[in-house]
């Protein structure tokens, strides 16, 4: 053997994800190799592991260098190693793979002897002895296999010949040649970027051998070929092959991809977007091969999938700006939930074209003076989709528990013109509505419906949850976890007016009196009874939005009546936005009841949009001890959590009587309201849909994890978003 300084510098590099199992034969065998080892830098790149590999590697192999990837990717993983070998050489080797003592050595002498030579592979078998690969051929239509793959060893490869392209499992390349042409294509992840890569280097006038004398033996499949992962990679990576260095054949080739010949298509459906992506970037002739792309793939989807696709490639090419339609089929009844998605519509009003879609026709007019007050005017588009189930009850409440199957589902017409947009956003969870923009936004206030075959929650891409108490109860009841808590936008500061003696309740007249507007009236006639100048300083105000066929107006009204027709009560209804500011501004105490005495869940207050309002104008809360209001108010310190109506009482009239702690508490209640601000509301959302629209533009490449075990595609096939306009070919003989 020569002197060590006569042999060339080596980095090996080893990724391992979840390996250590593996990587002890795969180390030990680099370590018995017969080349000097002052001579061979040995790396492992721990690919994103969770089972402690690299602190593993650490305590037990202090000659290994270790590097992390934070990402699990094969690809990138390796050009981490290669960024950091300073030698002539590197070495690959998978982390199932080990090999003989000759092996670098072989590889190294074959490498000198060829000075155009990129790369060199082993001869590498697999554990019973044949043959799994000595190089690649390229078969027809952009296939490739392994050279000898399964052949029994006798010789017949023996003699060092060149390739057409080699793997990275035992291989050789010249750190030279890849600092020259690139090196590998991280939007290939793994499988086929070896084939990518050598087709780069060739380009340049590098070539390939294989050395029959550099032997390495394979776990074929020990780490990926039972999870489903391989036959999704190969296929994906051989489209984005084509858009980058054939574009012009990729619309023939579409239609023989193995995604479709399997019955995969919505693997073809959900990769057609990064396919798509590097044709953009890697062709000028992008936009003629993108429409005889799509005209393609209409040989295969429905026109409404084919929709779909071709508003993205819109998107993608800057053509138009993104569309959002926001659903709430409560759109016609002011509330908390109209607020919060009118604030959410005008955050994304700068980079999207917002449209509203309601069920019951509504006077702008009315919409701008209920909503008053925020950033712009409420001059959003209005698109009506009738409901004729809900218009022959002659109700203006639409209750989607009538809604039993998919079959009589009239929350469908919805769902068709879901498609129309890139970004859905179903605003007022109505959960019977099935998604079929590319991208789907569930805002869930609180989980009412228990699941049955026309329950579509978990078919949306983005689930937000409006607070903590909603969280919990969606994933009790449906088994979800929300991607976002995000609080409502607390947006009433009002001019700042003198305080008056007002207690003030803000809540809808809901029919089923789930607000409590009975039962504080009556709380205030006790009060005014015990003490009577309250009756002549103070009044109670009930303030909430009423609809005749829908509200209890009447029987609060009645109840006053009945109580004391002199009490200082007043009601309004339906008011704007100006006038409920200045009753906010003016209030000093603040009432709410919701969920007094019930057991259900849904019929406590959800968050308590109008508390959280009240507390922002210095209005102290008295409020119900339960549902949202436990993460609002801060029991003694910014406000008063109670669970009765005595309590509710004794409480007020403390506050009454101590006017220099009413005052205290104001002061801390205004501070508190700021955690709940507007501001931050529409950061939140800003943040959320720069990444939504990021991902739709420029599509992230699929995790590893997400692949395994067809997960994907069961999610695919569970979501239904496209349609198959013919049967999936025939694998061919």
């Amino acid at each position: 053997m020569p002197h060590s300084r006569s042999w060339p510098g080596v980095s090996v590099v080893v990724v391992s994800h979840n390996g250590k199992v593996l990587l002890p034969a795969c180390l030990a065998s680099v370590r018995r190799l017969d080349y000097p080892r002052r001579r061979i830098e040995t790396i492992v790149v721990d690919n994103a592991s969770t089972d402690g590999t690299a602190e593993w590697l650490k305590r037990g192999y202090p000659w290994v260098r270790v590097l992390r990837s934070e990402d699990n990717n094969f690809c990138r993983a390796n050009n981490l190693g290669i960024r950091r070998a300073k030698t002539k050489y590197i070495g690959f080797l998978n982390n199932d793979a080990t090999v003989e003592k000759a092996w670098l050595r072989e590889l190294v002498r074959l490498a000198e002897r060829h000075p155009d030579a990129a790369g060199i592979t082993s001869k590498i078998l697999l554990p019973d002895g044949r043959i799994n690969s000595v190089g690649h051929l390229r078969l027809k239509e952009f296939y490739v296999r392994d050279r000898g793959f399964a052949e029994a060893d006798h010789g017949q490869y023996d003699r060092a010949a060149e390739v057409g392209s080699i793997s990275l499992c035992a291989a050789l390349f010249r750190r030279k040649s890849l600092l020259d042409a690139g090196l590998l294509d991280e939007d290939f992840v793994m499988y086929y970027e070896d084939v990518e890569l050598c087709h780069r280097l060739k380009k340049k006038g590098w070539r390939f051998w294989c050395s029959p004398r550099g032997i390495a033996h394979h776990l074929w499949g020990a780490t990926s070929h039972k999870l489903d992962i391989e036959h999704f990679f190969a296929n994906r990576n051989r489209l984005l092959f084509l858009a980058k260095h054939f574009p012009d054949r990729l619309p023939r080739h579409i239609l023989d991809s193995q995604f479709y010949k399997h019955n995969h298509v919505e693997y073809l459906f959900a990769v057609v977007g990064e396919v798509l992506a590097k044709l953009s970037v890697s062709t000028p002739k992008a936009e003629a091969v993108a429409q005889a792309l799509l005209r393609s793939l209409a040989k295969i989807f429905d026109a409404e999938t084919m929709g779909r696709l071709r508003m993205r490639w819109e998107v993608m090419q800057g053509r138009r700006r993104p569309r959002v339609g926001i659903y709430d089929h409560a759109l016609h009844f002011v509330g908390g939930g109209q607020k919060y998605v009118l604030r959410m519509a005008e955050a994304l009003r700068d980079r999207f074209d917002v449209e509203y879609i309601a069920n019951y026709p509504i006077a702008p007019d009315r919409l701008r003076e209920w909503h008053k007050g925020g950033r712009g005017k409420l001059d959003f588009p209005i698109r009506i989709i009738p409901l004729p189930f809900y218009i022959r009850q002659k109700n203006a409440l639409i209750n989607p528990g009538y809604v039993t199957s998919p079959f009589n589902n009239p929350f469908e017409a919805v769902s068709r013109q879901s498609a129309r947009y890139d970004f859905f956003i179903n605003a007022n969870m109505l959960d019977y509505v099935r998604p079929r923009a590319h991208t789907s936004v569930f805002v869930c206030h609180f989980p009412g419906h228990a699941k049955n075959a026309a329950w579509y929650v978990d078919h949306y891409d983005v689930i937000i949850n409006n607070s903590g108490f909603t969280s919990r109860w969606m994933q009790a009841r449906w088994g979800l976890r929300p991607d976002m808590l995000l609080y409502p936008p607390i947006d009433m500061n009002g001019a700042k007016s003198k305080k008056r003696n007002i207690i003030l309740s803000v809540a809808r007249f809901e029919k089923t009196g789930t607000k409590k507007q009975k039962e504080m009236v009556l709380a205030f006639s006790r009060l005014c009874r015990k003490q009577p100048l309250i009756a002549k300083r103070w009044k109670l105000v009930l303030c909430g939005g009423h609809l005749p066929e829908a509200s209890c107006l009447a029987e609060v009204t009645a109840t006053q009546l009945l109580a004391d027709p002199t009490l200082p009560v007043e009601i309004r209804t339906n008011v704007g936005m100006d006038r409920l500011r200045r009753l906010y501004s003016s209030a000093k105490i603040f009432w709410h009841l919701c969920g007094l005495g019930e057991t259900e869940p849904y019929r406590m207050e959800h968050f308590g949009m109008a508390t959280a309002e009240a507390m922002q104008n210095s209005c102290v809360p008295v409020v119900f001890n339960g549902g949202g209001h436990r993460e609002i108010v801060r029991h003694g310190r910014d406000g008063y959590l109670i669970n009765s109506i005595k309590g509710l009482e004794k409480t007020t009239l403390q506050l009454i009587e101590r006017p220099r702690r009413l005052r205290r508490l104001a002061q801390a209640a205004r501070r508190r309201s700021a955690a709940f601000s507007a501001r931050l509301f529409r950061i939140r959302v800003t943040d959320l849909f720069k990444r939504l629209e990021s991902e739709y533009r420029n599509p992230p490449r699929p995790r590893i994890e997400q692949i395994a075990h067809g997960k994907l595609l069961h999610e695919l096939r569970r979501d239904a978003r496209i349609a198959v306009r013919i049967a999936p070919a025939k694998l061919a003989p």
